[in-house]
């Protein structure tokens, strides 16, 4: 049982959303044709207008002439109202002339149509109360039975009461049964005239079913096609079955617009719909596009029958559209006050960005100097290594000499070679031999270091005051100086201790070198210290 009773609930709801997607394909394809309506109105106008050509071709007789003008009147006939009723009192005119009673009282079913469409109801009957009716040939008699039934059953619906109504209609429902008599049973206007009778009976169920039948034989988009879709619709709200009316409405007002047929109801019906189930702008454009027929047609009982809603709908729209314009005034101060807020919220971003911003430079520079300072530390260590296991050769060197140099005056000692001592003691030979090896073991522990000093020196120089090296030497005085400034050594004093000069001398060369330089004096010795940096490699 709970299995049977899950498949019929899917089932139902399959079904239910099967007919909303058909509905709203439906209104999707109204809404398009009612958005062509302006090229199905010039189609049709340029039929008139080639109609009306053909009156004015040479040696058109007058049956021609009727026969085309009642081809104008048929497109005016659910258009234009005034135009239809032109073209009839043309014929009426034709019909005398050429004495021919059948087309005058052909002529005059024409007039008693538009009367009845236009609302004249009194002056159809009126007209129709003109024909004889034992004067009519037999094919005038169902014509002039239809158009009574129709003139009577409308105005029925335009007393709309319970003094004239029934009157009204029980003349018309006469005439309908004699139309039932002589109609042949097979044919789609017996099916339209039983169907009627049907619906005034209360038969909804047979009228659809006779009606469904009739529609199969009518071509889509035609007037009959639009009267019989929007009947139909009016039987199913009888049955209570509101989609398949919506349906039928749909239909019907897509076939009224296609066939620019002014004078209908089908839309109006929509609009009420739609109105009672929340659609409001639709509705609303809906019953403006049927007021427009109404008033373009002329037609007094559907301005009438719009005159009872449009006031509500009206009502209902500009209801909606002051909500909307209040809801939307709401929303604007809403984002304001939230723009204000993110104004607020900007500034304080933009403040906290430039304030990252400025700390990420200063972070860069600090990592700028703690790399350069990574880098002094490490050149400084390297040359300190560099330097460290050189002199400590050289001084393992010197220990050496000095201990041969002890055992050589021991053994002139014991030799009582004294004067030799003297001698020795007082030349400067070996000193000035001991300082030439010093000063090449240094211009070699030097440029080892800094091969290319000699080359880079030179650079800041001009052509002219560049330093040349004997083939002797590694470096001459000069270059010493400012090697020594190179491993740090800045201060004069030291420089002239190192290299055996006074201060004055030190000086005078540094002041010489940077006077030959192309760079400021201020600038000569930071470029020095850049020679063989590996900061700058």
């Amino acid at each position: 049982m709970k299995q049977l009773f899950l498949l019929v609930f899917l089932l139902f709801g399959i079904q239910s959303l099967a007919g909303r997607n058909r509905i709203d394909t439906l209104i999707v394809q109204l809404d398009k044709t009612i958005s062509m309506r302006d090229i199905y109105m010039k189609q049709k106008e340029h039929r008139i207008s080639e109609l009306k050509n053909k009156l004015q071709q040479k040696g058109i007789t007058l049956q021609q002439k009727y026969n085309v003008q009642t081809s104008i009147y048929a497109e005016y006939e659910t258009y234009i109202c005034d135009s239809a009723l032109h073209y009839i009192d043309l014929n009426l005119d034709i019909a005398d002339k050429l004495k021919r009673k059948d087309l005058h009282i052909k002529t005059l079913f024409h007039l008693s149509t538009i009367l009845s469409t236009s609302g004249m109801y009194k002056e159809a009957i009126d007209n129709l109360n003109t024909i004889n009716r034992k004067e009519l040939p037999d094919s005038l008699i169902t014509e002039y039975y239809l158009c009574y039934e129709r003139a009577y059953i409308d105005l029925g619906k335009y007393a709309h009461d319970n003094r004239y109504s029934p009157k009204y209609y029980k003349i018309g429902n006469l005439y309908r049964d004699s139309l039932l008599a002589i109609l042949n049973p097979h044919s789609g206007a017996y099916l339209g005239v039983l169907g009627r009778k049907y619906a005034d009976k209360g038969d909804a169920q047979s009228a659809v079913r006779v009606y469904q039948d009739y529609l199969k034989r009518l071509p889509a988009n035609s007037h009959e096609y639009a009267i019989v879709t929007s009947s139909l619709a009016y039987f199913y709200q009888q049955l209570g079955n509101l989609k398949v009316q919506k349906e039928y409405l749909i239909l019907s007002a897509i076939a009224d617009v296609k066939g620019v047929i002014k004078e209908n109801e089908a839309l109006r019906n929509l609009a009420n719909i739609l109105f009672q189930e929340g659609e409001i702008d639709r509705a609303y454009e809906y019953i403006k596009y049927s007021l427009d027929d109404a008033n373009f047609y002329n037609a007094r009982l559907r301005r009438i029958e719009i005159s009872k809603t449009q006031p509500i709908i009206d009502k209902a729209y500009q209801l909606k559209s002051e909500l909307q314009k209040n809801r939307l005034k709401l929303y604007l101060v809403f984002i304001s006050i939230l723009s204000v807020f993110l104004f607020i919220a900007l500034y304080f971003i933009y403040r906290q960005v430039k304030a990252v911003s400025t700390a990420q430079k200063e972070v860069q520079k600090a990592n700028l100097q703690l790399k350069e300072l990574n880098h002094q530390l490490y050149e400084a260590n390297h040359i300190k290594e560099e330097y460290i296991g050189h002199f400590m050769n050289l001084c393992s060197s010197y220990i050496d000499k000095l201990e041969l140099y002890s055992k050589m005056v021991n053994r002139k000692v014991l030799a009582g070679q004294i004067n030799d001592l003297i001698k020795m003691t007082k030349s400067s030979v070996v000193m000035d031999k001991e300082l030439n090896e010093f000063y090449s073991n240094f211009d070699s522990a030097f440029l080892k270091l800094y091969p290319n000093f000699v080359e880079e020196f030179n650079a800041l120089f001009a052509e002219e005051n560049r330093f040349v090296i004997r083939s002797d030497e590694q470096l001459n005085t000069e270059l010493r100086i400012f090697a020594l400034i190179r491993l740090g050594i800045n201060d004069s004093s030291k420089i002239a201790n190192f290299l055996r000069y006074s201060v004055n001398t030190i000086y005078t060369y540094r002041t010489k070198v940077k006077n030959k330089s192309l760079l400021a004096r201020d600038n000569f010795e930071d470029e020095v210290m850049k020679i063989g940096s590996f900061w700058q490699k």
